[in-house]
């Protein structure tokens, strides 16, 4: 499925939760940037944002004079909407999407298109998170040991009994999932929860041993080799911890390209879905119910990105979103950008977009509530 992308430069009051966009242009309608299409054409509250733009700009007019305006439109604080300001003084598109003390990232074609438009470059949501990228990843010995830890060849095993026998072995899984204890034997761990693995052993060694006590810890983890592939900064196969899951291997790998989405990272286990992982609900509500614990072999996909709309002007966190859905409202991109700022006017809306990938064309709309 094609994806659209829109820029959104909006200095609007009213509330974020009550307006999306309605209907743009009639078809074949086109203006130059800098001229505006149907003036006080409204946007209703119910509709969505326009799905036929393929990328577009929206700028609405703030409570600021024009001259109160200028000397933030001059030092790219709040940037300009084509046409506010002579193409003289814009300032060219940044050909990469630098980051302070960090390794320049190409910028995508949308980038590229947003700087145009608005003078100024955006960053991409959640993209600055993974410039810190370690060289290794290093193995979580000391961390607590989830109850549903799930044990494996490479696990090393401190046992220690008491009572009517005393011992003490520190054992490691072999490659057939056993451990050797002298007098019992070959004792098959590989599989057992660690929450259940001190019954396990304990049902095991009552063939051998009367009245004895029995302590199990785990001692040194195994490490195990995943794959990250798709859209990915860094694509190859990486051994991590056996502790780590999904949301650790991202950090640890790199995460997303710029080209990749963080709204639907996959988990494949054997051909199968395990998990489809939006990062933004993580970094927006802190929700990680969906990361998983990965297994030996697990293939990390990350798609193309979807559906960007870049959202600029008088938002608390201007920056260009991937919408999990290209039937999202505006008031559902405003919640993305962390709403709105305290100067904000909701009177007009322009929208600037790519009509049939050929015309750029910009379109004059009205906020009702």
């Amino acid at each position: 499925m094609l994806s659209f992308r829109f820029l959104l430069f909006l200095t609007v009051v009213l509330s974020a939760a009550t307006y999306s966009l309605g209907q743009s242009n009639s078809p074949g309608q086109s203006v130059a940037p800098g001229q505006s299409g149907s003036p006080g054409q409204s946007v209703g509250n119910t509709s969505q944002i326009p799905a036929a733009a393929r990328e577009a700009v929206i700028y609405c007019q703030s409570h600021l004079s024009d001259a109160a305006c200028q000397p933030f439109l001059h030092q790219g604080d709040m940037g300009s909407a084509p046409g506010l300001h002579d193409e003289a003084e814009a300032q060219p598109p940044a050909a990469t999407a630098v980051r302070a003390n960090k390794k320049p990232q190409e910028a995508t074609e949308f980038q590229l298109f947003v700087a145009d438009a608005l003078g100024k470059q955006l960053s991409i949501f959640g993209a600055d998170l993974f410039d810190d990228v370690p060289s290794t990843f290093a193995p979580v010995d000391h961390a607590p040991v989830p109850s549903n830890y799930v044990l494996g060849p490479g696990d090393q095993l401190d046992i220690r009994l008491w009572g009517m026998v005393s011992l003490n072995e520190h054992v490691t899984i072999d490659r057939n999932g056993q451990v050797y204890l002298p007098k019992v034997g070959e004792i098959s761990v590989a599989g057992v929860r660690y929450c259940d693995l001190e019954a396990h052993l304990r049902h095991q060694l009552e063939h051998v041993f009367r009245d004895f006590q029995i302590s199990v810890a785990l001692g040194r983890l195994r490490t195990i080799d995943v794959f990250v592939v798709g859209q990915a900064r860094q694509p190859g196969k990486y051994t991590i911890s056996s502790l780590s899951t999904l949301v650790n291997a991202l950090f640890a790998t790199g995460g997303p390209a710029p080209q990749g989405s963080l709204r639907h990272i996959q988990v494949m286990r054997e051909g199968k879905e395990i998990s489809d992982f939006d990062l933004y609900e993580l970094l927006l509500r802190g929700d990680k119910s969906k990361d998983v614990p990965l297994l030996p072999g697990d293939v990390i996909y990350i798609p193309p990105v979807g559906p960007e709309i870049a959202v600029s002007g008088s938002v608390n966190f201007p920056a260009i979103f991937e919408l999990v859905s290209p039937e999202a409202g505006l008031g559902d991109v405003l919640q993305l950008a962390g709403g709105l700022d305290q100067i904000a006017d909701g009177s007009r809306v322009t929208l600037e977009r790519i009509d049939d990938r050929r015309v750029r064309s910009v379109t004059e709309l009205s906020v009702v509530s």
